[in-house]
């Protein structure tokens, strides 16, 4: 979700993942966007995410080889931050609690379930 052009992502993974990569990948992707629009963003950029794991994975340089997302999460931060000299500021928020953005992707992913689901390699 960015709420700053009212727009909302969505996609439908494989059954077989998990919640764990399910999250990872949505900061992939939010952070894929953020590059690809790195001359049209503020200066700091923050991510705000419900998955207190995702967050410690990415704090944590020891873990963020074991899932592809993670990797990928940290070359797209250090790749926003060196090269388009953007901060990036990640936020826990809780689950559930009537967090408007949130609660509109527990709405996004609960339609994506029932949707065909995408290809995508774990």
């Amino acid at each position: 979700v960015i709420e700053e052009q009212e727009i909302a992502y969505k996609t439908s993974m494989n059954k077989l993942c998990s919640s764990y990569t399910a999250e990872a990948f949505a900061i992939k992707a939010a952070l894929e966007l953020m590059e690809k629009e790195a001359e049209e963003r503020p200066n700091t950029i923050v991510i705000l995410t419900d998955s207190k794991s995702t967050l410690q994975a990415i704090k944590n340089n020891l873990n963020v080889y074991k899932n592809k997302y993670d990797r990928e999460i940290r070359r797209r931060h250090f790749t926003l931050e060196e090269e388009h000299n953007k901060r990036k500021i990640y936020i826990w928020i809780p689950a559930h609690e009537g967090i408007m953005g949130n609660e509109m992707v527990d709405q996004l992913a609960k339609v994506a379930t029932g949707e065909e689901e995408d290809t995508l390699q774990l």
